[in-house]
């Protein structure tokens, strides 16, 4: 049955299938559903995620605590898992956060990103394997003189990342509140057709039950709209002198939560992996300490990643987590745990963490291309074909991106007609926005550093 729901303070379209309800627990349903209703709770539940293998959005778990990924959070009322906290069995972590250099704008949410690795049958985690811009799967250079586009770490069949977004409000009376919103889930697996491997995408809605105030995330098949009245503030991940703070009254600048054809149009980046492959677990991403963008309510962080301040890439590595990159092939830096001779962009709102003085348009360069990265990229790139034939991928030598026609860049003036820097300055329902899914407001902040950039920019920069 198809229709249009309501599921707490989000407005939804909807799928519901009998043979995926978690009603019943063995025998009469799909294998699937029997595995989502059946996990006896120790560990993820791996058979589940296993089956949860078909492009079409009823395979997989109604519910998100089926999976068992989270640990339950009774204060807070996550009886079931709260996604903000990984699994632990036996006193080990079963996943890891990470956090991005400078993350894709997603209307000022805070986000808890968490990688789970399988396991072999030793009951020892699959590592995933370190790919840059520089090496490719096999030594085979990919299309294109970029070669593949995404340079995503390889990760085994099994894994999961799961993603949630969330507003925090550390000024509320009576003390900090964090409104969990959506979870999204993106599972690699075998394709039983045809044995490819691929990643399939799934999001869950978070309500509060009234009679029991327990949260629990219902499977989005298709969009939705979050329309609730909420206050976001927060110290700035990048900078915690920085504050992140706004406002919206209910029915104000609605909260649009992406279907899953408009999460392929993100996430079909050509790479070694097809379906929705994941964006940001780059090594110039990752390339950083974690911190993580709201910690009130997550775990103990220093128990997760040595969260005090570790490089997020040397402490996979150190873990078993990540391959084919050795520490003493690398210089991490103990001050700023930044690893030195691995790739890496820049937080687009850190003037001088490039090493360059503050006033060197070298430094501003560097930061409004890692913005331009992360947020257009995985659309404007050549192995993707791009929109329009221009091309925004950090590594590219800059006057190759084809960005000075039909008035995309204009050294000097940011404000003509049709620029880069005008598309961004549009709100997400409007014409000419971009990017054109997953956000509904202006990213003022993301926005000012790409006017200055093209504001500095020299007119001969490419004579």
């Amino acid at each position: 049955m198809t229709l249009q729901v309501r599921i707490g303070s989000i407005v939804a379209v909807a799928v519901f299938t009998a043979a995926c309800s978690s009603g019943s627990s063995s025998g009469g349903g799909s294998p699937l559903s029997n595995a989502c209703s059946s996990h006896d709770g120790e560990g993820l539940n791996r058979e589940a995620i296993a089956l949860s293998s078909s492009i079409s959005p009823d395979n997989a778990c109604m519910e998100l605590h089926q999976y068992n990924l989270f640990a339950p959070n009774e204060a807070e009322g996550f009886l079931r898992g709260d996604p903000r906290r990984p699994l632990v069995v036996e006193g080990e972590y079963q996943g890891l956060p990470y956090v991005l250099n400078t993350a894709l704008f997603s209307d000022y949410t805070a986000k808890h990103r968490i990688v789970f690795l399988p396991k072999d049958d030793n009951g020892d985690f699959i590592p995933a394997e370190y790919r840059d811009a520089g090496s490719y799967p096999d030594g085979t250079p990919g299309t294109g003189d970029l070669g593949k586009a995404n340079d995503n770490f390889i990760f085994p069949v099994g894994t999961v990342i799961a993603k949630t977004f969330t507003y925090p409000d550390a000024s509320a009376p009576g003390g900090a509140v964090e409104r969990v919103i959506e979870t999204r889930l993106l599972i690699k697996h075998t394709n039983t057709s045809n044995g490819s491997e691929r990643w399939e995408g799934v999001t869950y809605v978070w309500e509060q039950d009234e009679a029991t105030d327990e949260w629990i995330a219902h499977r989005l098949n298709f969009g939705g709209i979050f329309d609730e009245a909420r206050n976001w503030h927060y110290p700035d991940p990048n900078d915690p002198d920085q504050t992140i703070s706004g406002s919206n009254a209910e029915g104000e600048n609605i909260y649009a939560i992406p279907s899953r054809s408009n999460c392929i149009e993100c996430h079909r980046n050509a790479d070694q992996d097809a379906g929705t492959a994941p964006i940001g677990l780059k090594a110039r991403f990752l390339n950083r300490p974690y911190a993580s963008e709201f910690d009130e309510f997550t775990a103990d962080p220093a128990e997760l990643t040595a969260d005090s301040g570790r490089n997020q890439i040397d402490f996979w590595v150190d873990q078993g987590w990540l391959v084919d990159v050795e520490p003493a092939a690398y210089t991490l830096d103990s001050d700023t745990q930044i690893i030195t001779d691995i790739e890496r962009t820049l937080p687009y709102n850190l003037p001088l963490d490039s090493g360059d003085d503050e006033a060197d348009y070298a430094d501003l360069t560097a930061r409004a291309r890692g913005y331009l990265e992360v947020n257009c990229a995985h659309c404007h790139n050549q192995v993707r074909g791009s929109v329009e034939d221009f091309y925004l991928e950090f590594q590219r030598e800059f006057c190759s991106a084809n960005l000075f026609g039909q008035n995309r860049i204009t050294p000097g003036d940011p404000d003509v007609t049709g620029d880069v820097h005008q598309r961004i300055n549009i709100p997400g329902d409007a014409s000419g926005a971009m990017p054109r899914v997953a956000r509904q407001l202006v990213h003022a902040e993301g926005a000012a550093v790409i006017g200055e950039w093209i504001e500095q920019m020299p007119a001969d920069i490419c004579d």
